[in-house]
């Protein structure tokens, strides 16, 4: 949804150069237009930081079964109770959605019908941005609670991550030059060479 703002921005600096000399319309237009590139630029930090959040805990929890939808819930709640940019953002959602709905009057003159139009949809375009944006996360957070409570009331029908071990393969001398390249290419594994049996010793009789 973040690329609404892209087009939004665009329109409200349409409106300013349509506007000519009404009241507020270019002040209005050059804070619009700045709001939806904070839009787009925290859009895309959260994704950076949801990944490299993720990456983290994976490092540390490296050879652990665990579950991937408490381990998205976890870095989730963890930026949004302590990562600092995000709570400034929730302030600057509010100020842009009242920002945006002051679109709605403008502009005070009625002499460019064009300026009105553009306004009118700069300001509609990021008004369903925040909506979209709203909505989709709320969503995403239940799924990924349901999927949660499904692998805690199904355990054995969504099987836990086993750790996975690295085996050494033990390697076995090689003489023949064509069995050597053969097992290069990955094409023909040697047998391995079965171990003799143990030589019983037979009792002496002496007579």
């Amino acid at each position: 949804s973040w690329i609404l703002n892209v087009p939004a921005g665009g329109l409200a600096g349409a409106a300013a150069a349509q506007g000519g000399d009404c009241e507020g319309l270019t002040s209005w237009a050059a804070v619009q237009t700045l709001c939806c590139l904070i839009h787009v630029c925290f859009c895309l930090y959260i994704s950076r930081k949801l990944a490299w959040e993720l990456q983290k805990r994976a490092d540390a929890e490296q050879g652990q079964a665990g579950s991937s939808s408490k381990t998205m819930i976890d870095a989730t709640v963890h930026i949004m109770m302590y990562d600092i940019p995000f709570c400034f953002y929730v302030f600057f959602t509010m100020f842009s959605c009242a920002w945006a709905s002051m679109g709605f009057g403008k502009p005070s003159c009625s002499a460019n019908e064009g300026a009105r139009s553009f306004v009118t949809y700069s300001a509609s375009l990021v008004m369903a941005y925040l909506f979209f944006a709203l909505v989709l996360s709320v969503m995403w957070m239940l799924m990924l609670m349901c999927e949660q409570c499904c692998e805690s009331c199904f355990p054995s029908a969504i099987a836990p991550h086993a750790p996975t071990q690295r085996v050494q393969k033990q390697e076995q001398p090689m003489t023949d030059g064509i069995w050597w390249i053969l097992r290069s290419l990955g094409i023909l594994e040697p047998a391995r060479p079965q171990a003799a049996p143990p030589v019983v010793a037979q009792p002496v009789a002496y007579g």
